[in-house]
């Protein structure tokens, strides 16, 4: 079965929670509610973010000696980067075996 993602992209604090749970209210699969991040008492409404993706985004960050809030940009062509192998074949993976048998994801 051929799918479609939707990604959804922004800053901290910018209303991406809002946008990712109404996405998968109208039907966009997330994952189950187990794999997402636990509310907290900053977004008591939870963040519709699967830890998984969390995890691994931080890991990618660490990569390139980043932190979330950093301010200076990641390196030309970082997307392709050498460091990001085994992320990227990770990620591959994550989405066949959690969005290969749903038509639309994010």
């Amino acid at each position: 079965m051929k799918s479609r993602a939707i990604c959804i992209i922004g800053m901290h604090r910018s209303g991406t929670s809002a946008i990712t749970r109404a996405v998968n209210l109208l039907g966009v699969h997330l994952g189950e509610e187990a794999d997402m991040l636990p509310p907290r008492p900053d977004n008591p409404e939870g963040f519709w973010e699967r830890n998984d993706l969390y995890k691994l985004h931080d890991r990618m960050l660490d990569c390139f000696e980043k932190k979330w809030d950093a301010t200076t940009p990641l390196p030309n062509q970082w997307h392709v980067s050498s460091k990001l192998k085994s992320i990227r074949h990770e990620l591959i993976g994550l989405i066949k075996n959690n969005f290969s048998d749903h038509k639309l994801w994010a």
